[in-house]
């Protein structure tokens, strides 16, 4: 008896009714416990951004910000942009002094402040507005 070891199940494919079921109700579950994962930040937020491309119609002059640049397009840009640099305090307190004095003398002096380029989601949008 050492070597035979007695069959307690059948090999015998049947088919029984309601077998093929189980596969599909083992599936199905799998899906819907698959919905309820708590799946990572990043996952969640690459999903829904994917959708919202779907969903929204952006219009052209804000979708051509989806895109972004090339190192060397990229680097001109910043140098052309270093121009129109905000003005830092002490350049404002210099130019503000300079007027003050011209008014003090009697001189008419034209309000002019540096043309800067302005940035920030809030601020673009109030402008835009």
């Amino acid at each position: 008896m050492i070597g035979i070891v007695p069959l307690l199940i059948s090999t015998s494919l049947s088919n029984f009714p309601g077998e093929g079921r189980e596969s599909i109700v083992r599936e199905t579950t799998k899906a819907i416990w698959n919905r309820f994962v708590r799946w990572p930040q990043v996952v969640r937020i690459q999903r829904k951004r994917r959708i919202l491309k779907q969903r929204l119609k952006v219009p052209p002059a804000l979708n051509q910000f989806t895109k972004t640049l090339d190192k060397n397009l990229a680097t001109t840009l910043f140098k052309m942009l270093l121009k129109y640099r905000p003005e830092d305090k002490a350049a404002k307190k210099e130019r503000l002094l300079k007027r003050a004095q011209a008014e003090s003398e009697g001189k008419t002096v034209e309000a002019k402040k540096p043309i800067v380029v302005k940035y920030g989601l809030n601020h673009i949008t109030y402008l835009i507005e």
